[in-house]
């Protein structure tokens, strides 16, 4: 899909074609290599569980989806990515799926390197995305390559830096395994507490024996329920 003239995005859809809510997934960095397709299957998951809904599968600047598909910009080898330019290209993205879909209500599921791009979007857009669920988010960079004795990034915009700009409307959840040994319990518990100070409606939620790409686990621990109810909230305005 063409976005807001900034290139074409991939994307994978599933559920209903237009629908009063828009649910977003967005995979990680795949650091490992290979196409950005693993959230596929898990997009389908929660198109089951909200049958109302319209679900997108969004994959990231510089990706390919293993199907012949590559969205438009750079992962700069898929490390320090987080840049304003890929993050616009993302909320372009939805913003024109909102339109399409005519939702009135935008839920955005990610892990790992597309949660912290969620994050980054919610206080670089406010009001574009109303509930966030973030799984294994590296949500404070700064902590997490500090935590690790690795060089800084320069290029990537940090979610925790930028707290102080989600809106207090929103709904951000994140889950954690416990076992999560890139990113860690205590860089979500510092990003989600920062938000709750300001009044966001914000937790964090552990989930035992998971860990960094447990996605089922974390499913299974609540975050089906959770995507279920944020779904069935009307707009109030």
């Amino acid at each position: 899909m063409e976005v807001d003239g900034r290139g074409c995005v991939a994307v994978r859809r599933f559920g209903q074609a237009t629908s009063h809510t828009l649910i977003v997934m967005l995979h990680g960095d795949v650091s490992s290599g290979g196409p950005a397709n693993y959230h596929f299957p898990f997009a389908r998951r929660i198109a089951d569980r909200v049958p109302d809904a319209a679900v997108v599968a969004l994959v990231r600047p510089g990706y390919p989806d293993g199907a012949g598909n590559a969205s438009t910009g750079t992962n700069y080898n898929r490390t320090d990515q987080y840049t304003a330019e890929n993050m616009d290209i993302m909320a372009g993205a939805i913003r024109a799926l909102k339109r399409e879909t005519g939702a009135t209500r935008v839920i955005g599921v990610g892990h790992s390197g597309g949660a912290a791009t969620i994050a980054n979007i919610l206080a670089r857009n406010p009001g574009l995305i109303d509930a966030a669920a973030l799984l294994a988010c590296n949500c404070n960079i700064a902590a997490w390559r500090d935590g690790f004795g690795r060089q800084p990034w320069t290029r990537s915009l940090d979610p925790y830096r930028l707290a102080d700009s989600v809106p207090t409307t929103a709904q951000v959840i994140g889950y954690t395994g416990a076992n999560d040994t890139n990113a860690f319990p205590s860089q979500k518990r510092s990003y989600i507490e920062r938000l709750s100070a300001r009044g966001v409606r914000a937790e964090m939620r552990i989930v035992p024996g998971a860990g960094h790409n447990s996605i089922d686990a974390m499913w299974q621990a609540g975050l089906s329920d959770w995507v279920a109810r944020e779904a069935s909230r009307r707009p109030t305005s």
